[in-house]
């Protein structure tokens, strides 16, 4: 028998809450940054909310909206993750359902 999961979708995800730090539960694709975020974000702060982001740590997502990333990790949807700098601006990461790329970006860009 095969398995009917869709093949960017693992099949050990479950509706757990996945632990900070844990092993990463989908694959980013190829990393994009908009220049709004790129001029306000590190490279280290990048690799941080991309970590967190890969391994179910959302940040300052709504929790109607970890519960839709937690179904898009089963069904190849999109993730998305909210979260702020020290200096309170806001930016998102996005995964596309395919797992082919991920965007950093600020709002409205």
């Amino acid at each position: 028998m095969t398995d009917p999961s869709p093949p960017c979708c693992s099949p050990r995800i479950t509706d757990a809450i996945p632990v900070l730090g844990s092993a990463p539960l989908f694959p980013l694709g190829e990393v994009r940054i908009t220049p709004g975020a790129e001029a306000i974000l590190t490279p280290r702060t990048m690799a941080e909310v991309l970590r967190r982001h890969q391994c179910g740590d959302y940040g300052d997502s709504e929790p109607e909206d970890v519960y839709q990333n937690r179904r898009s990790l089963a069904n190849c949807g999109m993730i998305m993750s909210l979260f702020h700098t020290m200096m309170g601006v806001e930016f998102w990461v996005q995964t596309h359902g395919s797992r082919s790329h991920t965007l950093i970006l600020l709002p409205g860009e």
